[in-house]
């Protein structure tokens, strides 16, 4: 599948060594959001090999190969090095996780949730040498890249017989459960979700501009804006500084609200 690999595995390097030892990812791979994490590291994932290719792209069966493939060569000493709860080191699968749901809309969920764990174990669970070897292996297999999507569980009620929507709402839950243990690379490539992790996030907010308020909010807008931002807050403009003074907004007005605006 991914041509010829050496079966020993590799050396740790110290950059291996550094690298699981560090829990906050660098500013280069955080984003204030999923959508914004996908599109960043799917950027340094491009940079290391053409071989990548769309979530979208692959089906359930597939992925699962890749998962399995890439566990048979992950690195116990540098798995080893990773500390309890950590989001990094391999989870457990539960014997029911590869049953394909009927559902198509499950199915993409438990797609999306498969791309981030083939990544998360690439990128965490193999020596340096091991992943390079196998990325510049010829005739290798595709890789996922991230989605950049979140799914969220909605339950369904009516239209259907009683112990048919049992059925399906145990199904809803058995693929939401997987895919919330899968996208644990959330926790700290998108801002502080964990309050220990706070300071692998963005910058804080810009102080309010003393001469016209909100006007900071004009310059730079993201998750840790209080109030939320507006349709018009953060789209910037030319810049010839670092304060919201030092910055010619770009016009906007907004028209309606997400509530006003009919289904």
């Amino acid at each position: 599948m991914f041509g010829l690999i050496a079966a020993a595995y590799a050396l740790l390097s110290d950059a291996d060594v550094r690298r699981a030892q560090r829990r906050r990812p660098g500013s280069q791979f955080v984003a204030s959001t999923v959508h914004g994490m996908g599109h960043l590291l799917n950027r340094h994932l491009r940079r290391m090999s053409e071989r990548f290719e769309e979530c979208d792209a692959f089906d359930a069966e597939t992925l699962w190969s890749l998962r399995r493939r890439l566990a048979e060569l992950a690195d116990p000493e540098l798995i080893a090095i990773y500390p309890h709860g950590d989001g990094r080191s391999p989870r457990r699968v539960n014997g029911t996780a590869a049953q394909r749901p009927a559902d198509a809309t499950l199915h993409a969920v438990q797609r999306d949730g498969l791309c981030h764990e083939v990544v998360l174990a690439l990128v965490h669970h193999l020596a340096e040498e091991t992943r390079a070897s196998l990325l510049a292996s010829g005739g290798g297999s595709a890789l996922p890249l991230l989605p950049t999507r979140h799914h969220e569980e909605h339950h369904e009620e009516g239209g259907e017989e009683e112990g048919t929507a049992a059925a399906a709402e145990g199904e809803r839950s058995r693929v939401f459960s997987e895919y919330r243990s899968q996208v644990s690379c959330q926790q700290c490539h998108t801002g502080a979700v964990a309050a220990a992790w706070r300071d692998a996030t963005l910058p804080p907010p810009l102080p309010v501009d003393p001469v016209e308020p909100g006007r900071e909010r004009l310059r730079s807008c993201d998750y840790q804006a209080d109030p939320p931002c507006g349709a018009c807050d953060g789209l910037g403009g030319p810049r010839w500084g670092d304060t919201s003074e030092d910055v010619s907004p770009v016009r906007c007005e907004a028209v309606a609200s997400p509530t006003q605006v009919p289904p």
